[in-house]
């Protein structure tokens, strides 16, 4: 980008609801609510690397935070992550001691709540494919190089690059904490 003109006006036949930028756990789940069915709105979704992110250790979501994906609509994202492991508790061990941990029964039933263990870049791919799929959210890979902003000073959007080669601007309607909402 040429420094000297700035960053590129915004084009307004390239318009979203929201900018979101980084498609992690939150960023995914974001986008794929608010561009889902129920949302609504158009999301365009910016993640610098879309390959499935790769950690030493694992991650285990408590069983509040798998009702909360599931009353967002996103409880299939836990159900297809592959070898992911279900548990009613945990077991705790202790100088060869044994301690038992169990999730209380849901009301009116005998199941007990589940958590879950998983590799954290399974269920993060998981998420991704949801917001992919969620009719309102374009998801690209793409490192943004700039934020434009409107007369009052406020974010309205983000300039960004999918290759070397190529910079586009986005705009989103409104704002959020100064972010691009």
């Amino acid at each position: 980008m040429d420094k000297s003109t700035g960053p590129p006006s915004v084009d307004p036949e390239v318009e979203y609801d929201m900018i979101i930028v980084g498609a992690g756990p939150i960023g995914a789940t974001l986008a794929a609510t608010l561009g889902g069915a129920v949302g609504g709105r158009r999301v365009l979704l910016l993640e610098r690397d879309l390959q499935e992110p790769h950690r030493i250790v694992g991650e285990y979501m408590q069983p509040e935070g798998i009702e909360m994906l599931r009353k967002l609509g996103l409880g299939h994202c836990i159900d297809r992550v592959p070898g992911r492991v279900m548990s009613k508790g945990y077991q705790i061990v202790f100088e060869g001691k044994f301690a038992e941990l169990v999730y209380p029964t849901r009301d009116g039933s005998t199941e007990r709540y589940q958590g879950c263990s998983f590799h954290h870049g399974r269920l993060v791919q998981s998420l991704r494919q949801a917001a992919r799929e969620a009719p309102g959210v374009v998801l690209k890979q793409a490192t943004v190089v700039a934020l434009v902003h409107g007369s009052d000073g406020g974010v309205r959007g983000v300039v960004y690059r999918e290759t070397k080669a190529t910079v586009k601007p986005a705009a989103a309607e409104g704002e959020v904490g100064g972010a691009a909402a």
